[in-house]
């Protein structure tokens, strides 16, 4: 089977899902150039930074922070650009991985009860084939040991793409389009919210809004990337 494999990948090399450039042996999803470019942000590390501080005003949350830096020509776009639009929900269980690998080498591994990936609506999952934020908490549930909660919170409007929308208007194109299910299963509860890229933060802002009406215990965030609104 390893000797089929490898003629497979000879005749169709897989690429980097980073540079396009094609894998070699032992390289998997992105190539090691690109392993070492990632740009880190080391906000896991950091109980204070520029992603928490954006919410600070607006939400109490414990811990706030983002995997990668999102920039206009740069690794982690491409790779969520392969994730959201490339039918490629490896990409998802890559990044998921190495959130939890971080996340892992920090006292945060126990902060959490229960993950909620910001969920997608049903027509736009059907779309799409899977919600990509799901694709990163599922080896972060499984790494962690942390339940992962997917029936909880819906989304129950079909709303406009936040890339789409002038930065104005993007809090009234998601106010009030989640909601709560299962309340029993967010009282009392440490929730981390996993979500792919954070831009103005107007979504997290609306179901974290929603999820705190029903008494979690704390609520955290994390995502694979944040970026300026100019990024996107």
């Amino acid at each position: 089977m390893k000797i089929l494999k490898d003629f497979l990948n000879l005749l169709f090399p897989e690429n980097c899902f980073a540079c396009n450039h094609a894998l070699t042996a032992g390289e998997k999803t992105i190539c090691i150039s690109c392993l070492f470019q990632l740009p880190y942000t080391n906000h896991i590390k950091e109980p204070e930074n520029e992603l928490k501080n954006k919410f600070l005003s607006k939400l109490n949350f414990k811990f706030a922070g983002s995997l990668l830096y999102y920039k206009k020509e740069g690794i982690a776009k491409q790779l969520i650009k392969n994730l959201k639009y490339n039918n490629e929900p490896e990409v998802g269980h890559f990044l998921g991985n190495l959130m939890a690998q971080e996340l892992n080498s920090t006292e945060k591994k126990d902060w959490f009860d229960t993950i909620i990936p910001v969920p997608l609506h049903q027509k736009r999952k059907k779309t799409r084939g899977y919600n990509q934020a799901e694709e990163i908490a599922k080896p972060i549930a499984e790494k962690l040991n942390i339940e992962l909660n997917l029936d909880s919170v819906i989304r129950k409007i079909h709303n406009q793409t936040q890339t789409k929308v002038k930065s104005r208007e993007r809090w009234d194109n998601v106010k009030d389009i989640f909601l709560v299910t299962k309340p029993e299963n967010i009282e009392n509860k440490n929730i981390l919210i996993i979500d792919d890229v954070i831009t103005t933060g107007s979504t997290i802002e609306s179901l974290a809004t929603e999820i705190l009406k029903h008494k979690p215990k704390s609520i955290s965030l994390l995502a694979v990337a944040n970026a300026s609104e100019n990024a996107i």
